[in-house]
């Protein structure tokens, strides 16, 4: 249980504290601006006078300033092993004997070709993807659209002319 004295000690104590904080938080928050993210200032000034109330320094600027520059040190210490342990190195992901130059080819030569194909008319590009794409054969294309074989051939070639043109061979 606390005494009367021990009350008065600590009112002494927090006066103290907080006319060190008037006096120096400016300060600290000067110091942390020049070497740590602005977010962060705030929250190592507090952390600053935190540590002062464990301790009765006998020059508390002193020990605030040393103890600014244990927490910027401690901060980036812990933001340095945040980064590696964040960090991913590309040799652990991607094998060298795999080569990203296929895959960018495949991916551009499909978008020309679906730019080619959204360029025919609407009849043209359905009869020429049910041909190659779902495979149905030409009389039942022709029997679908209610057409003769040979326009659904003519429809098919105008699409393969057009596309080959527009992609090059597939």
């Amino acid at each position: 249980m606390l005494t009367d004295a021990d009350r008065a000690a600590m009112r002494e104590q927090w006066r103290t504290v907080e006319a060190l904080y008037r006096d120096e938080a400016p300060h600290l928050a000067r110091y942390f601006e020049r070497r740590v993210a602005r977010d962060d200032v705030l929250d190592l000034v507090q952390e600053s006078f935190r540590r002062i109330l464990g301790h009765r320094p006998e020059h508390p600027g002193s020990f605030l300033g040393r103890t600014a520059a244990n927490l910027v040190l401690e901060f980036r210490r812990v933001a340095a092993r945040r980064q590696a342990r964040a960090h991913e190195s590309y040799e652990e992901h991607h094998s060298p004997s795999v080569d990203p130059l296929p895959h960018l080819e495949a991916r551009d030569t499909l978008a020309h070709l679906h730019a080619a194909l959204n360029q025919l008319k609407p009849k043209t590009r359905n009869i020429f993807l049910m041909s190659r794409i779902e495979g149905m054969t030409y009389a039942e294309i022709a029997e679908a659209y209610g057409m003769s074989e040979e326009g659904v051939k003519k429809q098919v070639a105008t699409a393969m002319h057009h596309v080959r043109r527009r992609v090059g061979d597939l």
